[in-house]
């Protein structure tokens, strides 16, 4: 493991990169956490498609037998509600959501000890344009937290668990995905496995696609399938950013999707997305290296990711590894210059960096860009309190 950001053995997730994703190069510029959660048995019954059955059967220690069986996935459209507090969270139900059974044919108990989550490929999806089953008990809630900016390197995310499988009985550890933004959506490829013990034995529930916190939204305004939307006087471009946000995220979108492994209804819809008509009229045609400075320019914080895609798609390899250098500096900048007045924005570039190559730098500003937010909403909540929000 080459780097660990984990939190320990405190009941939080740790996340190492595990090499070079196999797929090769691909485009930078992509990025609340993954939870496993005890959902209600009516969770099962409002959308879960039903995969092929696997059996993973193995032999540990003693007379412990178990198998993997029904895998299952639900990815609908999000819900949110107010907690009470001033805050809102998404409904349970709506959560991304896998659920694998396994029973023990043994007559030793055993314990699924760990949840392994390899992110094989993501991409980070950002609005473009804006318009104004019963008999197997299910475990409790764990937490795993994924990047909002996975690196282009393969991420493995652990989490401790602690769920018993007694001999002749079966459990439903049930995997349920989200993110710290819920600004953006993010497509995911996975491999889910969950280790056991005695023996601290692997089995593997397979791969899987899922959008987090919820499938891609077909509106118009991530994915230019709209020619409503692409033909709205608000809406008509006069910069690169949405053209070249429209490419980062089609791009994006086919590189996931295109990954094998069970998905929602929602989400393998995707595979048949085609671009609106009025997309070709709508594009910025202008060539790749004369847009990259109108993109430097621009006050959306994703644009200078679209940058270097766009110096990717000149195919001079000097003139993009130039310009990814420049990225690199222009976001470490941005991110000690917001460091006092906009520390959520300091967080996010420095994430960026470290999506790109490993930097030191940012890992430090990351630190503080943390524990100034940290400050400042603390300092919010306080203001509050006084004027009797709280």
């Amino acid at each position: 493991m080459s780097e660990s950001k984990g939190k320990g053995s405190n009941g939080r997730s740790r996340e190492a990169e595990i090499g070079p994703r196999p797929s090769g190069p691909r485009k930078p510029g992509w990025g609340r956490r993954i939870e496993i959660v005890a959902a209600l048995l009516s969770i099962i019954a409002i959308g879960f498609a039903l995969g092929p059955k696997i059996e993973a059967a193995f032999e540990g220690e003693g007379e412990v037998l178990l198998e993997i069986g029904e895998v299952t996935i639900s990815n609908p459209p999000s819900s949110y509600s107010s907690t009470g507090a001033g805050e809102i969270e998404q409904d349970p139900a709506t959560e991304p959501t896998i659920v694998a059974t396994v029973r023990n044919r043994g007559d030793e108990t055993a314990w699924i000890e760990e949840a392994r989550v390899t992110v094989v490929e993501a991409a980070r999806l950002s609005i473009c344009v804006n318009q104004g089953g019963g008999d197997v008990p299910q475990s409790k809630r764990y937490r795993i937290s994924l990047p909002d900016f996975p690196s282009e390197r393969r991420v493995e995310i652990r989490r401790d668990l602690h769920v018993e499988v007694q001999p002749g009985h079966g459990v439903r550890p049930v995997l349920s995905f989200e993110k710290e933004s819920a600004g953006t959506t993010n497509l995911y490829a996975i491999r889910v496995q969950l280790v056991a013990a005695p023996g601290h034995q692997v089995i593997d529930a397979g791969r899987f696609v899922v959008g987090v916190p919820e499938p891609v939204s077909r509106s118009g305004q991530v994915l230019p399938e709209s020619d409503r939307v692409l033909l709205s006087e608000a809406t008509v471009p006069d910069e690169a950013v949405p053209t070249w946000c429209f490419r980062h995220n089609l791009d994006g979108m086919r590189r996931v999707i295109a990954e094998p492994g069970r998905r929602s209804d929602y989400v393998a819809a995707l595979t048949r997305l085609q671009p609106a008509p009025a997309w070709k009229e709508y594009a910025d045609q202008r060539p790749a290296r004369v847009v990259i400075e109108d993109l430097f320019q621009s006050d959306n914080r994703e644009a200078a990711i679209y940058a270097l895609e766009a110096a990717v798609q000149t195919g001079e390899p000097e003139y993009e590894a130039a310009l990814r250098q420049r990225v690199i500096d222009f976001l470490l900048r941005r991110a000690a210059e917001d460091l006092d007045d906009s520390p959520g924005g300091s967080v996010e570039d420095a994430q960026r960096v470290l999506s790109l190559q490993r930097s030191p730098v940012a890992s430090r500003l990351l630190t503080r860009a943390k524990a100034e937010k940290r400050a400042q909403e603390e300092r919010f909540e306080e203001e509050e309190e006084e004027l009797g929000f709280g």
